[in-house]
């Protein structure tokens, strides 16, 4: 056993100093987060220059001090996509603002996701999506952004200045952009305005 135990560390340690890199652990949500917990993880794409247009509507304000998911500019009764909160293991919220000369205004969307992996809708404003891999039971986000892996722990987002080309009413646009994709940890359900 010892032998053994000696073999894989000598392995491990070649393996890591020849450059290599282990594979990314997945963790899934599955009754690990408690009942009354979710994991709220946002990603916001600032577009300030380039494909000028007025967008409108965020749907949601997520106050990190207090915790509180709460709807901004929407009809009143139900806004948040689901009604038991019972399955809720991630909330992904989706938004985009545009300043400068690429036009002005606030969209966004938030989503409620039961089962991982999750994978946001394509939208106009980049040409990658972002997937939810996985969440472990201290609340880190282990996600996909295209090709690229990245791994945040609570509180920790990750961010970009790009340019990318997209279609916009059947044009092909070239667009500058901040990204920023963050991990607001572990909430409490009980926190999600469901009414407003």
């Amino acid at each position: 056993m010892r032998k053994k135990l000696l073999a894989l560390l000598m392995v491990t340690l070649i393996f890591a100093a020849c450059g290599g890199t282990a594979p990314m652990p997945t963790a899934t949500v599955t009754s690990i987060l408690p009942a009354d917990k979710y994991v709220l993880i946002e990603r916001w794409i600032e577009i300030y220059q380039g494909g000028f247009a007025f967008i409108d509507f965020p749907t949601y304000v997520f106050d990190p001090d207090t915790g509180e998911l709460i709807p901004d500019i929407v009809p009143r009764g139900k806004w948040f996509p689901l009604d038991d909160l019972t399955e809720l293991k991630v909330v992904y919220g989706r938004g985009t603002s545009r300043t400068g000369s690429a036009g002005s205004g606030i969209n966004s969307r938030v989503f409620a996701v039961t089962e991982l992996p999750f994978t946001e809708p394509a939208k106009e404003d980049t040409d990658v999506v972002v997937t939810v891999e996985g969440i472990d039971a201290q609340g880190v986000a282990y996600l996909k952004r295209g090709n690229q892996r990245i791994v945040l722990q609570p509180g920790q987002g990750w961010t970009r200045e790009g340019k990318s080309t997209v279609e916009w009413g059947g044009d092909k646009l070239e667009i500058f952009s901040r990204e920023r994709i963050s991990n607001y940890g572990i909430q409490e359900k009980s926190k999600i305005q469901l009414i407003r």
